[in-house]
This record gives structure tokens, C-alpha cells and sequence, in this order.
């Protein structure tokens, strides 16, 4: 895969500064860095977000995820792509990421060493692969699984007219 690392979302502030430290950090690495002002319109498949990010997740060995602001929930839409597409994802500290299993699943790091981890980890292609591998299985074995589930919680929701309350502290996704 040609491309070492890649960023692509919507900018935002921190990412800006988090991203001048990884060019820094990744010098000599092939690192893209796609943005836009806004996520792309569902019907808008030329939009900047869109348009290239099928082909350079293929091209791609590592996507990082930065988190716009404070909010530290995980960017599924992303994380989902780069590893149907075999990129590894290396994030920032997220919560809410279960099913997926950091250090076997994908990487999680601080912001700031975010661009070491990746530059290690390309050093490393057996470490890469099997992170790859073991993503991509986890998805196949899970995938179906949440799909019932969203099946039953929307029924839930067409017969009482609301959706089920959640215990404080609960985290459905972490049953395995």
C-alpha cells in the first residue's frame, strides 16, 4: 500500500494542530490529509470527503482517527471503512468502541503519540497484518450480531412508541 498513513475528516481546530505535529512526527512516511469544512452530503459522492475515500483507504496501511473537540466518542463511519477497505486504524483514546478491542483490533494512543505508534507499527508488517486480519474478522464475526439487535430495537421502538431506557454506565456493544 503506498500511502503510510492518512487523515480524513472534517477540520476542526485541534485536529489542525494535532495534524501539523503528525506531518512533523511522520516525515518520511507517505501521510495524506484529506479535509473539508463539512461532511459530505449524502447525495453529493463528489464532495471533497467523498470522493477519494474508497480508493486511498485501499492504498492506505494506517488511518488515523483524531477527535475534532473534547467529545471522545469514536468516529464508527471511519473506523468502519479503513478496515473494510484494510487500512489499520490507529486512534486517539475514544470510548464507546466496543466490540472492537484496542491492541488487537486497532490502536489507541494519546493524540500526541498518535504519529509514533503509526511510524512503529509501519515498521512492523506482521504486526499490521494481524491487526488488519484480526479487524476484519471481528467485523464479519459481530457484524451480524448488532444487526438483530437493531432489527429488535427498532421494533421495540414501533410497538411502545420510544425507545428502551438504558441503564446509566450500561454499554450493550460490550457483550461479546
Amino acid at each position: 500500500r503506498p500511502v503510510g498513513a492518512l487523515f480524513l475528516g472534517v477540520e476542526s481546530p485541534r485536529r489542525t494542530e494535532q495534524l501539523r505535529r503528525a506531518r512533523e512526527a511522520l516525515s518520511g512516511v507517505r501521510f495524506e490529509v484529506v479535509t473539508s469544512a463539512a461532511p459530505p452530503p449524502a447525495d453529493q459522492p463528489q464532495a471533497p470527503l467523498a470522493a477519494p475515500r474508497w480508493e486511498l483507504l485501499a492504498q492506505t496501511e494506517i488511518v488515523l482517527s483524531i477527535h475534532a473537540g473534547d467529545d471522545r466518542l469514536v468516529d464508527w463511519r471511519a473506523v468502519l471503512d479503513a478496515i473494510h477497505a484494510g487500512a489499520v486504524v490507529v486512534t486517539e483514546h475514544s470510548s464507546q468502541i466496543a466490540p472492537l478491542v484496542p491492541g488487537e483490533h486497532l490502536v489507541a494512543a494519546s493524540a500526541d503519540a498518535l504519529p509514533h505508534v503509526a511510524r512503529a507499527l509501519l515498521r512492523d508488517p506482521a504486526r499490521l497484518q494481524a491487526i488488519r486480519q484480526a479487524a476484519h474478522t471481528r467485523l464479519r464475526d459481530w457484524i451480524p450480531y448488532a444487526l438483530w439487535a437493531s432489527i429488535l430495537r427498532a421494533a421495540i421502538v414501533e410497538l411502545i412508541g420510544e425507545p428502551v431506557a438504558v441503564p446509566p454506565g450500561y454499554d450493550a456493544l460490550a457483550v461479546s
